[in-house]
């Protein structure tokens, strides 16, 4: 239930023009401090192989775009009164280089467009549903036909079928120094953001700020931003032409597109497409048909994983699947060997194949590997192959399904945590992570776990005895996963990740839904409690404070629930809550009485209460099937249909998610 941060007030067509120093002040908290900065050698040596040097010698000395006696680039002014007459003759060289240099594919699919603030690229979302009506105007880009372009709803120039942007402003109107440099990554940012949404399979983004001496290359990736030094493109006229031509190439590689994914167009559009994937390590590759020409989910942000799920056909059986792809550190274990081991388990997301690698040897550090300072954490993508299940369980069609999803998925859980051998622990548990079975599922499978991104294995945390790279939205994250998460703690204090993380994550989750949604497609109108609030808090140590205060009441207020909710659910809320609250306070306790000394008593705690894991998931689904049985014996309310409960508008979700998290 993503929180919508602007509303869409505009009519469709016309929009209005971004916020520039909003957006940029979220690109900045995105790219998360300061954009590292390319060595020389990397600019010297981008795309070097486009053009040969003879060629790209003869154009300069025959081009009247460029003065070789001067070593500069004709109808660029050393003073411009006005960054048009810059924009107006930059388009005039790019179009150049793209004529006389480029291969003929190239030549035939992009176009040089100028056209400044009358250029409106409309800007979407996430979700196929997300279209905005705000736009942005870069001073050029390049605009592209071909397999993986398609001509924006509105207007016939936009994030979608452009391969780079290029902002050209005079070097007076752009301040120098570190923090100029930071505010034209930000602002390229915004560009950038918009080509990963609405390119699915873009693996990198590389746009330019150029003024009349000097170029700077700013380059974005699920790592982060890097920026070039100033490079005086009229000095080296060669880098200039190299980079036009590979910010402009036919090949998808250069430009940063992942040619595995393609698309058929028609008309502009998208009609139909395809994703292909290796099994295994077996190198055999299968093509399936997109199900979807749009991903079914993406991310918002630039940094981080990167998630775009498409929903793909099986052409042997006709099933309908899912490919996942994500970004991780190159220090994780790839989510499929977890899903692996979870083959055959009711209530787990079941996989039909993975790729730990989906380009072999290629990761973020190829795309910019060298750094003048610092060496970030490199990023590989994987790809994962899955069964296709229902939607989050917020969108449920009755109270027996929600409650017998939530059953089912910790049942499932309880399998994998339980396990003599490979046992698994989750650390991620989310309403986005807890996905409704079909409409007819079977007991065992009418709700499932996803995303094992964040997953350990249970002998491993043990052993590190810590809780490494915490994960977990704050509203359902425990308490001792917050402690690990606030910077005012020592992790080491908090002890490993266990059962009970992931089953208080479960309680949260359940209770986040009933207080909610009062029914089916249906948000409650009543205000939430002062604590729901705090749990949301954008603050680590707030939330767990807050959940701690709960925790010590004794029992939840009930009061603010809708009717909707019958006496069963209500108590197995309450029981759920009863039973967590005395040992989430045990194992704070510990972590206050021995501070940031892992000593044998603080071990000890744990470990007792990994003997009772068995008993507490027994509790638990006692306290779950009870519940299901008083509902299915009619004491559930009348409910909507599955169908109605699949059309929830995202938009209302994202309203009440905004209540919830308002400012506290």
């Amino acid at each position: 239930m993503p929180m919508r941060l602007r509303t869409r007030s505009a009519a469709p067509g016309q929009g209005r023009h971004i916020d520039v120093s909003e957006e940029k002040a979220a690109i900045c908290k995105d790219i998360e401090g300061q954009p590292h900065e390319m060595r020389d050698a990397f600019v010297d040596m981008l795309y070097e192989g486009l053009v040969g040097k003879a060629d790209g010698m003869k154009y300069l000395v025959e081009s009247p775009l460029y003065d070789v006696k001067k070593g500069r680039w004709a109808g660029i002014s050393k003073k411009p009164r006005q960054s048009s007459a810059l924009q107006k003759q930059m388009q005039r060289i790019m179009a150049s280089i793209i004529s006389c240099l480029g291969e003929k594919s190239q030549k035939d699919t992009r176009q040089v467009v100028y056209k400044a603030e009358k250029l409106k690229m409309m800007h979407a979302g996430p979700k196929p549903q997300d279209a905005e009506f705000e736009f942005s105007s870069p001073d050029i880009v390049v605009k592209a036909k071909g397999p993986h372009f398609e001509v924006p709803a509105i207007g016939e120039v936009g994030y979608s079928n452009v391969t780079a942007c290029f902002n050209v402003r005079r070097e007076e109107d752009t301040e120098f120094g570190t923090v100029s440099r930071y505010n034209m990554v930000c602002h390229a940012g915004i560009y950038a953001r918009q080509m990963f949404i609405q390119q699915p399979n873009r693996q990198f983004v590389r746009l330019l700020h150029i003024t009349e001496h000097h170029l700077y290359i700013i380059h974005f990736d699920r790592r982060g931003a890097q920026i070039s030094k100033a490079v005086d493109y009229h000095f080296k006229p060669w880098i200039l032409i190299r980079l036009v031509l590979g910010l402009s190439s036919f090949n998808a590689a250069d430009i940063g597109l992942d040619d595995s994914v393609k698309w058929e167009i028609e008309g502009g559009k998208k009609v139909r497409g395809s994703i292909t994937t290796k099994v295994g390590g077996t190198g055999l590759e299968v093509e399936y048909p997109l199900a979807d020409t749009r991903p079914i989910f993406s991310n918002k942000d630039i940094v981080g994983r990167g998630s775009m799920i498409y929903k793909v056909r099986d052409t042997e059986t006709g099933r309908i699947l899912v490919v996942k792809d994500t970004w991780r550190p190159s220090y994780a274990v790839c989510e499929g060997k977890f899903l692996e081991k979870a083959k055959g388990v009711p209530g787990i997301a079941q996989m039909v194949s993975f790729e730990d690698e989906h380009v072999p040897g290629v990761e973020t550090m190829k795309y910019c590997p060298l750094y003048s300072e610092g060496r970030p954490q490199t990023l590989i993508q994987s790809r994962i192959v899955m069964e296709h299940y229902g939607l989050n369980i917020t969108n449920f069609s009755s109270e027996v399904q929600l409650i017998g999803a939530m059953r089912d998925a910790i049942a499932g859980h309880m399998t994998l945590y339980l396990r003599e051998k490979d046992a698994i622990i989750h650390r991620d548990i989310s309403s986005g992570n807890l996905i409704l079975g079909g409409p007819d599922a079977a007991p065992g499978f009418r709700g499932v776990l996803i995303d094992f991104d964040a997953s350990n294995l249970v002998e491993e945390l043990q052993a590190a005895g810590c809780n490494p790279h915490p994960a977990g939205t704050f509203i359902f994250a425990s308490v001792a996963t917050l402690r690990s998460l606030d910077p005012e703690h020592e992790k080491a204090a908090v002890t490993w990740n266990d059962h009970l993380d992931d089953l208080e994550a479960f309680l949260y989750n359940l209770y986040s839904v009933m207080t909610e949604k009062s029914g089916p497609s249906e948000w409650s109108a009543t205000e939430y409690p002062e604590y729901y609030y705090a749990w949301a808090a954008d603050s680590a140590k707030v939330a767990a404070e807050a959940k701690l205060a709960q925790f010590h009441q004794g029992e939840l207020d009930l009061s603010h629930i809708s009717p909707f909710w019958s006496q069963a659910s209500k108590h197995l809320l309450q029981s759920f809550f009863k039973l967590i609250a005395p040992l989430a306070v045990l194992k704070e306790e510990a972590r206050v009485a021995y501070g940031n000394r892992l000593v044998k008593e603080h071990r000890e705690v744990h470990k007792t209460l990994k003997k009772d894991a068995k008993e507490h998931y027994t509790q638990i689904l006692s306290f779950f099937d009870k519940a299901l049985g008083k509902l299915e014996m009619g004491e559930m309310p009348v409910t909507r249909s599955h169908k109605r409960a699949q059309e929830v508008d995202d938009d209302e979700a994202d309203e009440h998610t905004a209540k919830r998290v308002r400012a506290t």
